[in-house]
């Protein structure tokens, strides 16, 4: 049986999550429908798993996402591993 594997590794263990990882450093190339799909998912991981560290919410930006405070940024691929994380 093959297994479909996603081409960044994460720290997501339910199928649902796999998928939605996988799909995450694919962003610009999803339909309009399925971007919105993606980017409630998006939040919602960055919520638990990488917070702002000053409070401040995540605003989508070309490959990845700043903070509404302007100093942090985290990628796709970083959110896609499900392991937190900004710089």
């Amino acid at each position: 049986q093959n297994e479909v594997r996603p081409a960044t590794k994460t720290a997501f263990k339910n199928p649902h999550d796999i998928a939605m990882a996988s799909r995450q450093v694919q962003y610009e190339t999803l339909s309009p429908h399925d971007k919105q799909k993606q980017e409630e998912w998006a939040q919602e991981k960055l919520k638990t798993l990488g917070p702002c560290p000053e409070g401040f919410e995540w605003l989508r930006v070309r490959g990845g996402y700043h903070c509404a405070g302007g100093n942090h940024w985290t990628s796709d691929e970083t959110v896609a591993e499900g392991k937190g994380g900004f710089y």
